[in-house]
């Protein structure tokens, strides 16, 4: 998954209208990817 994907995947998920592999099939990357996208960012406001 490059950069681009992963900004991408997580913007889609915080709008809440995107599953997780409806995100991975529309930007052309794998579910895990996807997933570990949404938990990095996640990660990343948390412990800001």
């Amino acid at each position: 998954m490059s950069i681009s994907q992963a900004v991408l995947a997580v913007a889609l998920w915080q709008t809440r209208e995107f599953d997780t592999m409806q995100i991975a099939q529309a930007i052309g990357a794998k579910e895990a990817d996807v997933c570990r996208a949404v938990h990095a960012a996640r990660e990343a406001v948390r412990c800001a």
